[in-house]
């Protein structure tokens, strides 16, 4: 259920980037739209076996900078428009900082633990060549 939830999601993003592209404002607000929903649907029903983590992060990184995206329309103030981006850059390399320790972390639990496996496994059949 959830693979065609993300499908829909995906397919309306694209139609709505395509359709409304005259209507700027529109695309933010829909899009705002979806990633609340999104975020609401991911956190209440927890899709993901493992990285329900990674998917929460990832939704509240799209909101913030959603929610930013409406600010951009409501300023012309080149310094603020500055800040604003500053602030993009900030929320993206903090998505992407976290990915990336996740991804090590998983790497390094995961190679500990085939490394345990395996030297387990050797025991085991150096125990049996001996007899």
């Amino acid at each position: 259920m959830s693979n065609i939830y993300f499908l829909y999601r995906r397919l309306s993003t694209i139609l709505l980037v395509v359709l409304l592209q005259a209507y700027p404002s529109l695309q933010v607000t829909f899009m705002t739209l979806f990633t609340i929903v999104n975020f609401v649907y991911t956190v209440i029903s927890r899709p993901y076996e493992s990285n329900n983590f990674g998917e929460i992060l990832n939704e509240t990184s799209i909101m913030l900078c959603a929610y930013l995206m409406n600010t951009f329309f409501m300023t012309n103030d080149p310094a603020m428009l500055e800040t604003m981006g500053w602030v993009f850059i900030g929320i993206v390399s903090q998505n992407i900082g976290v990915s990336i320790m996740m991804m090590t972390k998983s790497i390094v639990t995961t190679t500990i633990e085939n490394y345990q496996t395996n030297k387990a496994e050797k025991e085991n059949f150096e125990l049996l060549m001996k007899r």
